[in-house]
């Protein structure tokens, strides 16, 4: 799986059906319907993903021991973003605005208003992090989180400044 673009990915899933014993020029699979027959996926409902595509086709393999001919069903899936945009992304996006809204209060508990927020980002970062495959490069929604932080961040460090040079 590429998670590069989650949670607006797409994944491709090949199934493979091929003789282990018959090389091709014993046994030649084919579909009954042609080589990109489409299938009739009726009534399947996934919870995170959407099935934008499903086709069939078939090739020959080669093998060090022969040609082998083999069956693919492909599946192609559109993920459904729903959840993370309820539970990230407009989250993510309230708390931004909320770190913008502290920079124009004048009391003195804004500056802890503001430690509160980055908390509030990181507990999102964190739960985001335990729920998502450990991969080894940037996802989209780790770029958005990263950004929606450092938003934040300065917005902390802009109203520092500001205290400070009402001083």
């Amino acid at each position: 799986m590429d998670l590069t673009l989650f949670p607006f990915d797409s994944q491709t899933c090949k199934l493979g059906i091929e003789s282990y014993g018959y090389t091709s020029d014993q046994v030649i699979y084919v579909w009954s319907h042609g080589q990109r027959a489409a299938l009739k996926l009726h009534k399947i409902r996934l919870p995170d993903f959407r099935i934008k595509e499903a086709f069939v086709t078939s090739q020959i393999e080669n093998y060090a021991t022969g040609n082998y001919s083999r069956l693919y069903v492909c599946f192609v899936f559109s993920r459904s973003a729903g959840f993370c945009f309820l539970q990230l992304i407009i989250p993510s996006t309230a708390v931004v605005i909320t770190s913008w809204v502290s920079l124009w209060m004048e009391n003195e508990t804004s500056f802890q208003d503001m430690i509160s927020i980055i908390l509030t980002i990181t507990f999102l970062l964190f739960s985001y992090n335990e729920v998502m495959p450990r991969v080894s490069y940037l996802k989209a929604l780790d770029i958005w989180l990263a950004v929606c932080f450092m938003i934040v961040f300065l917005s902390l460090i802009k109203l520092a400044i500001m205290k400070y040079m009402r001083q």
